[in-house]
């Protein structure tokens, strides 16, 4: 009797053992990377940087990209990845992105997610403006002062607004026109247009702060 409790003890003290080894074996998940905007070109391409996630095992820690939920990078070693435009089928403003972290032994983290918005959102001032004759742009102007005071304000809701402002015989500044309307990207840098019955599809080019829409008849920049 005696060397069956012997037996049970051991057995218990083995056991036990063995399953404190397995819990000091348990796989930790690498730390959470974070995501963001390194460098834009709009419609064409962004480069998407993140800190380097950590693994408290000594894993080697690799990386998936994801855009809208859909995986277009996978097993990346590095920190950084170029999205482009032209790669990704369907796609369109706004998009989300978010870097998932892997170490290898089913252990994963999820970055931040970041969404990008068309870039056309925002309100610019305007700038200068030049004839468009057959297809040709000539010299920009830049607008006066009282000129420089109007503006387009693109929205995220699909619409816009334009002012625009002008001297008077008294070299007063004046309001001189408002525009409602709304707007579409149709990829390719351009842009659909309606307000009132007219509709347009123009080029639009976005470089910086700085937007320039090129009709048939004038070219307009503006800035922000």
């Amino acid at each position: 009797m005696k060397n069956l409790f012997l037996f049970l003890a051991i057995f218990a003290s083995v056991l036990v053992t063995s399953c404190s080894s397995d819990d000091d074996n348990t796989n930790s998940n690498p730390s959470k990377a974070i995501v963001e905007l390194k460098e834009s070109m709009p419609n064409i391409s962004y480069t998407f940087t993140w800190s380097a996630a950590t693994d408290a095992d000594g894993d080697t820690v690799t990386y998936d990209f994801y855009v809208n939920d859909q995986k277009v990078d996978s097993d990346n070693a590095s920190t950084e990845f170029v999205l482009l435009f032209s790669e990704i089928e369907g796609l369109s403003y706004p998009f989300t992105i978010k870097v998932e972290a892997k170490d290898g032994n089913e252990g994963t983290s999820t970055s931040n997610e970041l969404t990008i918005q068309d870039p056309i959102i925002s309100n610019w001032n305007f700038f200068s403006s030049a004839e468009v004759v057959d297809g040709v742009v000539g010299t920009l102007e830049e607008g006066t002062p009282c000129e420089k005071t109007g503006f387009v304000d693109f929205k995220a809701d699909g619409t816009y607004i334009t002012r625009s402002y002008i001297e008077d015989r008294n070299n007063e500044c004046i309001f001189d026109n408002e525009t409602n309307g709304t707007w579409e990207n149709l990829g390719n840098n351009v842009y659909r247009f309606k307000f009132d019955t007219t509709t347009n599809e123009i080029p639009v080019s976005i470089e910086g702060n700085t937007l320039t829409i090129t009709g048939r008849e004038d070219s307009s920049v503006y800035v922000k």
